[in-house]
């Protein structure tokens, strides 16, 4: 169970760090706008705070997703910490799969599919590493 634990928290880690890449790399790009003199924007400054919220909001997202990703790997490896960092990050991304999955639109049917997808990947995580003391007592 471990093991199958711990390659769901590196996928969805690698994934969860890829998207807050692109959430950085987009920020960057918001905040670049107010250089673009043909937009007509006559709010000086606000692209770019708007960006820099965007950024550390991306960087927030990336820093999650390197640390579900390094606890799935040492979980791999039977450290008992990783075990802790793991089942703590599962209920923090279960959280926010299961707020995603109650504020998707209706017009979107595949919003709340992907959600109780990851919800359901978190929760096996969550069960997974608390039920295996023994894995990690092995170790």
């Amino acid at each position: 169970m471990v093991t199958a634990a711990g390659i769901v928290l590196i996928v969805l880690g690698t994934l969860v760090s890829l998207l807050g890449i692109f959430v950085v790399i987009g920020g960057a790009l918001i905040g670049s706008l107010g250089d673009q003199p043909g937009l007509g924007v006559d709010l000086p400054g606000l692209p770019a705070a708007v960006g820099g919220v965007v950024a550390v909001i991306g960087a927030i997202v990336l820093a999650f997703g390197v640390v579900e990703l390094l606890s799935g790997v040492f979980a791999l490896l039977g450290r008992a910490w990783a075990r802790i960092v793991a089942i703590v990050v599962a209920v923090l991304g279960g959280l926010f799969a299961l707020l995603g999955a109650l504020g998707s639109q209706a017009s979107d049917p595949s919003g709340p599919v992907v959600n109780i997808v990851l919800l359901a990947a978190y929760a096996f995580v969550i069960w997974a590493m608390a039920s295996s003391g023994r894995y990690f007592a092995e170790r």
